[in-house]
């Protein structure tokens, strides 16, 4: 699969399941955007996948968070 081009948003990606699903997304070319609740372990999740990835603080219940972070995205 080549995602190249593509943006994915992973919510609880700094961790298990969605870390490994980043991850994938990542090897497969996409741009991802890692995102969890601690901003610094989104931003070292991030840093350690490599320069088409960027960390996002945010709480998926909170509506506002995740628009902003969607937008910090894109």
């Amino acid at each position: 699969i080549d995602l190249s081009g593509k943006v994915a948003f992973v919510t609880g990606s700094t961790r298990g399941i969605g870390h490994a699903i980043a991850r994938s997304l990542y090897d497969a070319g996409a741009k991802v955007a890692t995102v969890g609740r601690d901003e610094r372990r989104a931003k070292d999740v991030a840093a350690g996948l490599g320069e088409r990835a960027a960390g996002f603080a945010c709480d998926v219940a909170q509506g506002e968070q995740v628009e902003q972070a969607i937008r910090g995205a894109l």
